[in-house]
């Protein structure tokens, strides 16, 4: 077989391979598209013939045509090139596609020209430009919630993290180059009990697979509550996302609350439902409970308020629980039991001191002044007996103050 027979067989099963390849493939001599394979017209909806007949230029997309004529050019002139690259061609439909070019320099009738290889990767980009969108509105979303968010893969390494995080420990960009070890290091000195902090991330990290919550508070006294969650990729743990929200605001308005349901809004002290709780849990967790109560009444209060108004009458009964509220130990319960009425639970006291504490709470109220005038109070006392219940008790008490008032007020009574 001669050469030229086989050089004619070379060529045609390398044009076979050329017109049928799945990539468009074209040479660009002198800035003009001098061959190209059926596929490119395919991808790019133009004929052969306006193909090669319009300079390659034209086909680029506005923005790209700069990078493409100097990444050509620099090839020609043996200059520094992209290998390969991402640019954008304008379909004759008018839609624009994305095509991936790999450039070779090769001798096309003795002159230098370009081998290009296109690939269409316009479906990739739309999904990467999706993607792109949809971690943009993940990371807006993370960043504008109020939970601060760290991401941390097994070796303690940070994937990712939230601006509420920065903010809550007074991080900048630089600090979260650190791995996880190095930024406890920097949280340690805020933190109230930064060795409890550290053993529940220790916790965490030992027990990976299950969810972990506690709460921790810093030395300027806010509290959190932190949790971690595990997450997998392809089925295995790859590491932990920690969420810290702050929920200071949230228990001091749950304690406000309870302070609310305990306690009288116009003395401050505890209300007569509140009194009555610590009174049977007092009873309930001794079988020989040791304590005296005291119920006092302030004499003529419904005169006070008829004759001087409600707001002096209101000043009396808080000036009551303030000087009563001063003379207590702290041994010593004290509530408004209702009106003018109030109950004074004195735990483990016998009847001799309190009578002794009874005499300083109506010492107390009668330093009490009012247009000239001074408040004095019916004072009842009594002992809890063995085995008796609440309600003889209180029964019992209230007949003292009321035998102290019917015999001459200002007095105490005991019984």
């Amino acid at each position: 077989m001669s050469e030229n027979t086989d050089n004619f067989e070379f060529y045609h099963q390398y044009k076979t391979i050329v017109e049928h390849a799945g990539e468009a493939i074209v040479i660009i001599q002198d800035e003009k598209i001098v061959y190209t394979n059926p596929k490119c017209s395919q991808l790019t909806g133009y004929t052969p013939e306006e193909i090669m007949s319009t300079p390659f230029i034209e086909f680029i997309y506005e923005e790209d045509k700069e990078r493409v004529m100097r990444n050509f050019r620099n090839r020609i002139k043996g200059l520094p090139a992209e290998k390969e690259y991402d640019f954008r061609i304008v379909h004759k439909n008018g839609s624009v596609r994305w095509f991936h070019i790999r450039p070779v320099i090769i001798q096309w009738n003795g002159k230098p020209a370009v081998l290009d290889f296109l690939v269409d990767i316009t479906e990739r980009k739309l999904l990467e430009e999706k993607l792109k969108q949809s971690l943009a509105i993940l990371k807006a979303t993370i960043d504008a919630t109020e939970d601060a968010i760290l991401v941390m893969d097994n070796n303690r390494n940070i994937l990712s993290y939230n601006k509420t995080f920065l903010k809550l420990w007074e991080f900048d960009e630089d600090d979260m180059s650190l791995n996880g070890y190095e930024l406890m290091e920097k949280i340690k000195p805020k933190l109230k009990e930064p060795e409890k902090f550290i053993q529940v991330i220790e916790q965490a990290y030992k027990d990976i697979d299950k969810v972990m919550k506690d709460l921790f508070e810093l030395k300027n006294g806010r509290i959190f509550s932190r949790c971690f969650y595990p997450f997998k990729i392809d089925g295995k743990i790859k590491g932990t996302v920690c969420y810290i929200k702050d929920i200071t605001d949230s228990i001091n308005y749950e304690k406000e609350l309870k302070k609310l349901a305990s306690t009288d809004p116009l003395t401050g002290l505890l209300n007569r439902r509140k009194f009555l709780d610590i009174l049977e849990s007092l009873v309930q967790k001794s079988d020989n409970p040791n304590f005296s109560l005291i119920m006092f009444d302030i004499d003529d209060f419904k005169k006070i308020n008829d004759t001087y108004g409600h707001h002096v009458g209101d000043m009396i009964l808080k000036k009551v629980a303030d000087n009563v509220k001063s003379v207590l130990d702290e041994n010593s319960v004290i509530a408004r039991w209702g009106g003018e009425e109030f109950m004074v639970l004195l735990i483990d006291s016998n009847l001799e001191n309190s009578l002794d504490a009874g005499k300083k709470i109506l010492t107390s109220i009668n330093q009490i002044q009012y247009n000239s005038k001074f408040v004095s109070a019916s004072i009842g006392i009594t002992k809890f007996l063995p085995g008796e219940t609440i309600y003889n008790l209180l029964k019992r008490v209230d007949k003292a103050m009321y035998t102290a008032k019917k015999t001459g007020k200002n007095k105490l009574v005991a019984l």
